[in-house]
């Protein structure tokens, strides 16, 4: 069976192997871990780069994360016939449809709850609320009498007879 070339895109955190740790585990000699390049994430850039990597190998697939999925789309967008697939992970494409009054709102909405991520007084309930509150979505409700008392316990929340995992600082 003939290599496929995978590029994976970090989000705005980790990058390379770092940010897909159990990816890389499992790694193929074809697949790249594409690193961060300069200071400062630049979805052009690394648009580019990936059109680079795989347009010497006659095209491939891209699996991008968060931040990533910008330039993943971005390359998409440039060279269709080099990017073979899309895989695109919690994509924070924002920035892409930026000016329209949804996304605005959006943003507007989510702002404070980002600020708020890396706030140690912030449980991790309290930001599961806030979350669901910019999300416009009614307050989620802890199973585990343990959730969100600022513990790194990763509770399961339930909304409409859904059960999802939270989302805990520890995790992040």
């Amino acid at each position: 069976m003939p290599a496929v070339d995978v590029v994976f895109v970090h989000g705005a955190g980790r990058e390379g192997v770092d940010a897909w740790p159990h990816q890389a585990s499992a790694a193929e000699a074809s697949w790249l871990f594409l690193p961060r390049e300069g200071a400062a994430d630049d979805a052009a850039r690394d648009a580019r780069r990936l059109l680079g990597w795989l347009g010497a190998r006659g095209g491939g697939h891209v699996v991008a994360h968060s931040y990533g999925a910008n330039a993943a789309v971005l390359a998409a967008q440039l060279e269709p016939s080099v990017v073979r697939s899309l895989a695109l992970l919690e994509p924070a494409c924002f920035d892409l449809a930026r000016g329209k009054p949804a996304v605005e709102e959006q943003i507007a909405a989510m702002t404070p709850v980002f600020a708020a991520a890396d706030d140690a007084s912030v449980s991790a309930h309290d930001f599961s609320r806030r979350v669901a509150a910019g999300m416009g979505l009614a307050p989620l409700t802890c199973r585990r009498s343990s959730c969100g008392h600022g513990s790194a316990v990763s509770g399961r929340f339930v909304r409409r007879g859904a059960s999802v995992s939270a989302r805990t600082k520890a995790s992040r």
